[in-house]
């Protein structure tokens, strides 16, 4: 759900991908997923699971009783064999399928500060953004109570900031004036975030009811005391209480070719493949997502290995490599 709405945040983005719109009488609906690296199209009846004697649906659902959510929870939980098999995991498989762009994830603990240029950076490019909480809560909801934030939960990135603002005024300073602050001048590093819950908000500095938002602050970045799931905090609060932060590397109007391939055990493939145009490319290498099998199958991903040769001018020089166990590999490259 938090990749969902991640996503979602532009509308158009997850509008693509829904190819029965609106309300169908003939009860059925069509969603188009990226699996396993090969876009196919996804149909689900409108039969729901509810909660017993309830007329609430089980799974995924809107507060605001909009079908299209649901829909995509239902195929989602098709193409893996059931609701079941979709459970826990990280949001890129999720930000890679409704997407078809690849995905990367960053540790807080390995990345330190370095992280919140890397998310800036990707918020600049409108990059979609998602973070996971860490299990601070040992696996239980009680510590939410304390801080507003679920641990092991999973939270849409809608913003990333740096404001600057007059300490004795709350006059805020453009970032591009950052480098001649006058010295009573206060920078911060704000995170801002949307629980997918609907509900439920981080309750410490720079929360919606925090004593630090000054009235041009709340204005200049819409901040407004709901409980709506939509909250700010800072930078240090961000590292202390998530874990990961996942970038998905989508660009409006991009291009995407896909091939599927049958090879056997220890077998190396080659492709050539022609770049008419400059750009900015990914050359992703996909294999089956272990939710496909049941545990008891014991399978395991194989490693992926990518190297590249970009010939250019007649001549063959090293365009990246990469080797991963894991559903994707990508390398990304700009034969520019």
């Amino acid at each position: 759900i938090a990749a969902i709405c991640a996503i979602a945040a532009n509308r158009e983005r997850i509008v693509r991908i829904i190819n029965s719109k609106g309300k169908m009488d003939e009860g059925a609906y069509s969603v188009s997923f990226c699996v396993n690296g090969v876009w196919e199209e996804v149909i689900v009846d409108d039969l729901f699971p509810c909660v017993t004697n309830s007329k609430q649906f089980a799974f995924t659902q809107s507060s605001v009783n909009e079908i299209w959510l649901s829909v995509l929870g239902k195929c989602w939980a098709k193409i893996h064999g059931g609701y079941f098999n979709v459970s826990a995991g990280l949001t890129r498989e999720v930000l890679r399928a409704m997407t078809g762009a690849s995905c990367v994830t960053f540790f807080t603990r390995l990345e330190g500060d370095n992280l919140f240029d890397i998310m800036m950076f990707a918020y600049g490019k409108k990059y979609v953004i998602t973070a996971g909480s860490d299990d601070f809560n040992m696996g239980q909801d009680t510590f939410i109570q304390k801080i507003g934030i679920a641990g092991c939960h999973a939270y849409s990135v809608l913003g990333v900031y740096i404001i600057a603002f007059d300490k004795k005024e709350g006059r805020p300073i453009r970032y591009e004036d950052l480098d001649n602050l006058p010295g009573d001048t206060v920078v911060e590093r704000l995170v801002k975030l949307r629980n997918p819950w609907g509900k439920g908000e981080w309750t410490g500095d720079w929360s919606d009811s925090s004593n630090k938002w000054t009235s041009e602050l709340r204005q200049a970045l819409d901040v407004q005391e709901l409980d709506d799931g939509i909250f700010h905090m800072s930078w240090e609060d961000f590292k202390q209480y998530f874990s990961d932060v996942q970038v998905c590397y989508y660009k409006e109007g991009y291009s995407y070719t896909s091939a599927k391939i049958q090879s056997e055990d220890n077998e190396t493939q080659f492709f050539q493949i022609e770049f008419e145009t400059t750009g900015e490319y990914f050359i992703s290498v996909n294999q089956k997502n272990k939710r496909f099998f049941p545990m008891s199958a014991g399978y395991n991903y194989s490693p992926l290995s990518i190297f590249l040769a970009m010939e250019i001018d007649g001549k063959l020089i090293y365009g990246g490599c990469s080797v991963k166990a894991d559903m994707e590999n990508w390398v990304r490259i700009d034969p520019r």
